[in-house]
């Protein structure tokens, strides 16, 4: 038997968990009414209303139907509508659901997950182009779980696929080139330093370096001049010196000389007067 929520009460829960509740509800409301249903499959059989009975909204038979064909609503269809519409097709398409237990895991997951898109491009929550006929979702999700159950049994294949083999959704190509492109920007800043600004301070180095062996050469030659001009200024004065003192040890001697003469003079006029 089954139970009553508020219509309120249930729109106050997240999608996610609403659709879990409905799944459940479906769940038990199948189980109560297995007894009534074995009691008229005979009639069924007859009726068309046996298991065999096709859904009353399928999925598209075409691989990439739109969000209106998946819904089954004509464009313009109001949300209350939509929202009623999404819980129908959660109930029977659901990967847990009995209505599509004859379907492959991967075929109901993507199924499932085309049914979520489709509902949030028409609620407006994701941008028509993001549901475009250029998206294949049981592609895209049979692909991932393949991809997934390789990497899980073969950790190393990830390493050895070529280029073609690449399956990645657009995001993910979008994270890689993010990535990819702060990795180029991080090796650029690391190696800015050694390629640019180290070759600088080596030149200002070498350029202080050649200008103050030009000035330490040019203080040199001026104090070489000056001790040479020093130098040769003694020499002159030493040689003016001797030249000065040979001229007065020359007047000297004369000068002795003449007292000599004097002297030998007078003892001999002396001599003369005894």
């Amino acid at each position: 038997m089954g139970f009553y929520l508020p219509s309120c009460r249930l729109s106050a829960l997240p999608v996610q968990l609403n659709v879990l509740l409905h799944v459940r509800l479906i769940s038990s409301s199948s189980s109560s009414s297995n007894s009534s249903s074995s009691s008229s499959s005979s009639s069924g059989r007859h009726s068309g209303h046996g298991p065999n009975k096709q859904h009353t909204y399928p999925y598209p038979t075409h691989p990439r139907p739109t969000p209106h064909q998946i819904f089954h609503l004509p464009p313009g269809a109001s949300p209350q509508a939509i929202k009623t519409r999404y819980y129908d097709l959660v109930r029977a398409h659901h990967p847990d659901s009995t209505h599509c237990r004859a379907l492959p895991p991967a075929e109901r997951h993507a199924r499932f997950q085309a049914i979520t898109a489709a509902y949030d491009v028409l609620r407006g929550k994701t941008p028509a182009s993001a549901f475009g006929p250029q998206r294949d979702y049981y592609r895209e999700e049979v692909l991932r779980r393949k991809h997934m159950y390789q990497t899980y049994h073969n950790p190393h294949a990830e390493y050895t696929r070529s280029k073609a083999e690449w399956t990645a959704g657009p995001d993910e190509r979008w994270k890689d080139r993010v990535v990819l492109i702060v990795g180029i920007l991080t090796l650029a800043a690391g190696l800015a330093p050694g390629l640019f600004i180290l070759p600088y301070v080596a030149q200002e180095r070498h350029r202080s370096a050649v200008s103050n062996l030009n000035q330490a050469r040019s203080d040199a030659r001026q104090y070489g001049e000056l001790r040479r001009d020093e130098l040769r200024r003694v020499a002159r004065d030493i040689r003016d010196g001797r030249e000065v003192g040979g001229r007065d040890g020359a007047g000297v001697a004369d000068e002795l000389g003449l007292v000599k003469d004097g002297g030998v003079g007078r003892r001999d006029s002396g001599k003369g007067a005894h």
